[in-house]
């Protein structure tokens, strides 16, 4: 179910972005019902340690809830290749209405295997 983190308004967490995480900078997430696999950079927030930022208008949107376990692949900024697939929890998924990233939606998501 799509919604707002507790914590976190809609209006205040675009402002929240610091960096990208250390040791991934981008993934791949492969989902049932899609042509292609969807490639997205990883953000960390105040608020939450890593998630993706989704166009409102994505196919993606209609396929994927909270709660999710999917494999993604980890793209990691010390090595050119992606890592092997790792379990990931799509932990919410918050609309963003205004700031840099209004019309879009952010995913936060975490590794389970490991916790890497």
């Amino acid at each position: 179910m799509k919604g707002t983190q507790s914590g976190l308004s809609e209006s205040s967490a675009a402002s929240q972005v610091s960096t990208r995480p250390k040791r991934y900078h981008s993934a791949e997430l492969v989902v049932d019902g899609l042509a292609n696999a969807y490639q997205f950079k990883i953000w960390c927030l105040d608020a939450a340690p890593m998630c993706f930022l989704v166009r409102e208008d994505s196919e993606i949107l209609q396929r994927i809830r909270e709660g999710d376990i999917l494999p993604v692949k980890y793209y990691s900024h010390e090595s050119p290749y992606p890592s092997d697939f790792i379990s990931t929890e799509i932990r919410n998924i918050t609309r963003t209405d205004q700031g840099p990233f209004r019309g879009h939606y952010m995913v936060g998501i975490r590794i389970l295997e490991g916790d890497r």
